[in-house]
C-alpha cells in the first residue's frame, strides 16, 4: 500500500525516525510552539483526562522532546513518554530526566495488555501512515474503562475550505526551509514523507478506526486553541471554547473510550 504521493508504510517510518533524529537538538527552537500558551490549553485537557480515565499511568504517544508528558506529570503519578526516533528520546531525557522515555514503534508497543490509565498524541496522526495499527496497539495497552485523547491534526475539510489562505500561512511560516537551514542532511522526500497527511485528516474517518479498534464513546471535536494567539483569538469569536463546526476549525481532537 502506498500514499497519494507514493510514499511506503515503511518509507514513512523510515522518515519519521530520521527526521526526528536530524532535527532533535533545534527541534524545540525551530518549531516555537510549546510554550505556555499550548500548556494552558493542554493542562485543563490532561487534568479531566486524569480525572475520568484515573490518574495513574499515561502514555504519551509520539512524545518528541517530552513537552505532553511534562505536563501530564501534574495529573498522573507516573507519566511515560515513546517515540520512534531515539535522539528526540535523548532529548526528552535531557530535558526531562524525571520521566521515562521509550524508543518505540506506535505499532508494537513494548507493554503488556491494559497498562495505562489513559494514553495521548499530540500532533502524532498526521505523521503516521497506518492508523489502524497504531489504534489497535493504543487499545492494547489500556485499561478497560481507560481514556486515549488526540489534538492538534489539521482537520482535512478545513484544508479543502481554506486551501488558499493555509498555503499563504505555510508559505510565511515554511516549516521544511526553516527545518532544512537547521538540519543540512534533512531533504525535501524525508519531510514530505513525514507530512504524509499535509493535506489533513478525515476525523469522522478516524473515529470509525478507533471503533473498529473496539473503542467506545468517540467523540469528535473541531476547534481553533492552543495553536498560536492569533488562531485562540479567532476561535473565541466562535465561543468561549473555540470549536467550531467541522469545516470552519483548523485542528480536531478525538477523545475515546475502551
Amino acid at each position: 500500500m502506498k500514499s497519494k504521493d507514493n510514499f511506503s508504510r515503511e518509507e514513512v517510518k523510515a522518515a519519521n525516525r530520521r527526521y526526528f533524529d536530524l532535527a532533535a537538538g533545534v527541534y524545540e527552537e525551530v518549531d516555537g510552539r510549546r510554550g505556555e500558551g499550548l500548556a494552558s490549553y493542554l493542562d485543563p485537557r490532561l487534568k479531566e483526562l486524569a480525572a475520568s480515565g484515573g490518574g495513574k499511568s499515561f502514555l504519551d504517544l509520539g512524545c518528541g522532546t517530552g513537552f505532553v508528558a511534562a505536563r501530564a506529570a501534574a495529573y498522573f503519578a507516573s507519566p511515560i513518554g515513546v517515540d520512534i526516533s531515539s535522539r528526540i528520546v535523548g532529548e526528552a531525557r535531557r530535558l526531562h530526566p524525571e520521566i521515562p522515555f521509550l524508543v518505540a514503534d506506535g505499532d508494537r508497543l513494548p507493554f503488556p495488555d491494559g497498562r495505562f490509565d489513559a494514553a495521548a498524541s499530540v500532533a502524532l496522526l498526521h505523521h503516521l501512515f497506518d492508523h489502524e495499527a497504531a489504534f489497535r496497539e493504543v487499545f492494547r495497552v489500556l485499561k478497560p474503562g481507560g481514556v486515549f485523547y488526540t489534538d492538534h491534526d489539521l482537520e482535512k475539510r478545513f484544508h479543502t475550505v481554506f486551501r488558499g489562505p493555509l498555503l499563504l500561512y505555510r508559505f510565511f511560516r515554511d516549516e521544511e526551509k526553516r527545518y532544512g537551514k537547521a538540519c543540512p542532511e534533512l531533504t525535501g522526500r524525508i519531510y514530505r514523507a513525514t507530512e504524509v497527511h499535509r493535506d489533513g485528516l478525515d476525523p469522522r474517518r478516524l473515529a470509525g478506526l478507533l471503533r473498529a479498534a473496539g473503542f467506545r464513546e468517540v467523540e469528535i471535536a473541531c476547534h481553533w486553541l492552543g495553536l498560536s494567539p492569533v488562531f485562540d483569538r479567532i476561535g473565541r469569536l466562535f465561543n468561549r471554547d473555540g470549536r467550531c463546526p467541522r469545516g470552519l476549525a483548523p485542528s480536531f481532537s478525538l477523545r475515546a473510550v475502551k
